[in-house]
């Protein structure tokens, strides 16, 4: 079995790790410029784990949530990044 973490902040991360906790890949969230999700790269990140079929694979998703004197923008923001996961895993199969 493969897990799948997501740190969906603009600056988190992304990492695949087998039973075994070892580290298969990681990747920091592609992002384009200093404020956008690069939806393509996650989806390049994703894609192959989508394909697999000798390994079931399972990706947890952080929950977003404000923080206090968060800004709606960046509570905004934050919300964007967990559809964007949550739709690209669910597009992918995943």
């Amino acid at each position: 079995m493969i897990s799948i973490g997501i740190d969906i902040g603009l600056y988190g991360a992304a990492v695949a790790i087998n039973e075994r906790l070892e580290v298969i890949e990681w990747c920091d969230i592609p992002i384009i410029g200093t404020k956008n999700y690069d939806v393509i790269e996650i989806r390049r990140f994703l894609e192959p784990w989508s394909l697999r079929d000798d390994e079931q694979v399972i990706v947890w998703i952080e929950a977003p949530a404000t923080r206090p004197k968060q800004s709606a923008q960046s509570g905004l923001k934050t919300g964007i990044g967990y559809g964007l996961w949550e739709g690209l895993c669910a597009g992918l199969g995943l």
